[in-house]
C-alpha cells in the first residue's frame, strides 16, 4: 500500500506544479508585447507635444530638428580675388596655347 499512497502524492505534486506553471505562464504572456518584442516599422508616432498643439512653440532642437547652420556670406574683395586669380589660371594656359586647365 505504500507504493500506492507514493504515487497519489506524487499526482498530486505533479498537478500542483502544472497549475502554478499555468499561473506563470499565463502572467508573463500578460507582460510581454503584443507584437512579440519587435520593433516596429515605419514612421515613429507623433510627440504628445505635437497631439496637445504645442508642437510649433517648441524650440527646434526640442522638437528634434537640428539648427540650421549659418550662411556663409562672402566680401566682394574675396569674391574679386578668386575671379582674379581664376583670370590668371586662364591666361596662363592660353598662354602656353591650349583650352583646357
Amino acid at each position: 500500500m505504500n507504493i500506492l499512497e507514493t504515487i497519489q502524492n506524487i499526482r498530486e505534486q505533479l498537478t500542483s506544479i502544472e497549475t502554478q506553471f499555468t499561473t506563470i505562464r499565463d502572467s508573463l504572456n500578460s507582460m510581454v508585447s503584443t507584437d512579440g518584442g519587435k520593433k516596429r516599422m515605419g514612421r515613429p508616432p507623433k510627440t504628445r507635444a505635437a497631439d496637445i498643439g504645442q508642437y510649433e512653440t517648441m524650440p527646434r532642437e526640442g522638437r528634434g530638428i537640428p539648427k540650421e547652420p549659418k550662411k556663409r556670406k562672402m566680401s566682394k574683395e574675396g569674391r574679386a580675388r578668386i575671379a582674379a586669380a581664376a583670370k590668371a589660371r586662364w591666361a596662363k594656359v592660353k598662354a602656353k596655347g591650349g583650352n583646357k586647365l
